[in-house]
């Protein structure tokens, strides 16, 4: 059983330390980060989401039994008004807990926070085609395309397609999740 925190500043090294490089860093949280000012992006963050209404919640996933921080994932680009947000920069640290379910029970949380809780009514996530692991992920919770888009990110002379993913507060409802 996994649970969702607030991420805070002493959980940013080891969240540092799960990204091997920079096109780990780009196919796991998009094209925000960079390695070299990893720690100042994320220190300004926390700061943003500590502050009523903010556009972005950010968790660290904490494995039940032991208390330890596997993981990382954001609420983001939260619109109170449209009652929309973007689930973002999901990592789960170990590579050895990676397709294990983890992921799967922890997008369910959030799924429940964003609709429950915050009231939203539809929930978005990007992810690259060839990230065939996440995207198993995100259809087994429930998440449908929306679109494709080619060439959406470009790493070292690739170009990157990303598969728009969403889900409709009425798929919760209706016990997808």
């Amino acid at each position: 059983m996994y649970r969702l925190e607030k991420f805070q500043e002493e959980e940013i090294e080891q969240f540092i330390s799960w990204i091997p490089d920079a096109r780990f860093l780009l196919m796991s949280c998009g094209p925000i980060y960079k390695m070299a000012s990893l720690k100042e992006q994320l220190l300004k963050d926390i700061e943003i989401a500590g502050k009523e209404y903010s556009d972005k919640k950010i968790f660290k996933v904490v494995d039940g039994e032991d208390n330890k921080v596997i993981g990382h994932i954001q609420l983001i680009r939260i619109d109170y008004e449209l009652k929309t947000a973007v689930i973002g920069r999901v990592v789960i640290g170990n590579p050895e807990l990676r397709g294990k379910g983890i992921g799967s029970e922890v997008l369910n949380k959030l799924l429940k926070i964003s609709f429950e809780e915050m009231g939203l009514e539809t929930i978005r996530l990007n992810v690259y085609d060839f990230n065939k692991r996440a995207m198993a992920c995100y259809k087994k919770v429930g998440f449908i395309v929306e679109k494709i888009i080619e060439n959406a990110s470009e790493f070292q002379e690739e170009k990157w397609t990303n598969i728009a993913m969403i889900f409709p507060k009425e798929r919760y409802e209706n016990g997808y999740a």
